[in-house]
């Protein structure tokens, strides 16, 4: 008490007499006066006669509006409309902002409420995850994440056989009268003109396969309409009777 004895000051009520280290003055009287004794009503005010401390509360801007004297109280909130009255952040008065999330109402308070780090939503703590709130910018890094992979697979090149495989491909078409397509190394008929697949024109080698006879397996050049050694036709039909009687497979 040595400390603060200098300090506050006594209520000029006489009865009371409160030593007060907040006291309130009076506008009116200009008295000092303790917490129990601030109000014209209380100090018996003698300049205050008719006169009321009290305050509306503009729905508006939540401020307190004293009254004047002998004045309408509409003339008052009407000069408060068209001077100071600003519109108080965050809405009505008294009302909270809830959590944008669909469905959810939970009230954000300071220290109920969290930012997203990625998009700025504030939401309530069971919302602040990502995929809680369906983050914009977590969505659409997503979009571009998926189109980035397309495009790449896109350019990526088709996966061919290894040599090995393509010249055994080659050689198994060549028995079978078929050619071997050397872009997708797709095995073409041996009448077709163009790569089934790609659409590849037939490259003058394919001219130069072999077929395979139906009847004895020997291998005929692609321009024998019959097979050599039997007779056989080439499209597995029966040839020559002589030819086929000399065939050391009949």
């Amino acid at each position: 008490m040595a400390i603060l004895s200098d300090h506050g000051a006594h209520c000029h009520v006489a009865e009371c007499c409160q030593k007060d280290f907040l006291p309130f003055n009076c506008d009116m009287c200009k008295g000092i006066f303790c917490l129990d004794h601030f109000r014209y009503a209380s100090h018996s005010c003698t300049r205050a006669d008719g006169l009321d401390n009290r305050v509306l509360v503009c729905p508006i801007c939540a401020k307190g509006v004293k009254l004047v004297q002998d004045e309408d109280p509409n003339l008052t909130w009407d000069r408060h409309m068209r001077q100071g009255c600003n519109p108080a952040p965050g809405g009505a008065p008294g009302s909270k902002a809830k959590c944008p999330v669909p469905g959810c109402k939970e009230a954000l308070t300071s220290s109920g409420s969290v930012s997203c780090g990625r998009c700025g939503l504030k939401t309530c703590l069971k919302h602040r995850f990502e995929e809680d709130h369906n983050c914009a910018a977590s969505t659409a890094a997503a979009s571009l994440e998926a189109a980035a992979k397309a495009r790449a697979a896109a350019q990526r090149p088709v996966a061919r056989p290894p040599p090995a495989a393509a010249a055994a491909r080659a050689a198994a078409g060549a028995r079978g009268g078929e050619w071997l397509c050397p872009r997708c190394t797709l095995l073409n008929a041996q009448a077709a003109a163009e790569c089934g697949a790609c659409g590849h024109a037939r490259p003058p080698q394919a001219e130069l396969a072999r077929w395979s006879c139906s009847k004895c397996t020997f291998e005929n050049s692609a321009a024998d309409a019959a097979c050599s050694a039997c007779g056989t036709s080439r499209g597995g039909g029966g040839g020559s009777a002589d030819r086929s009687s000399g065939c050391c497979l009949s």
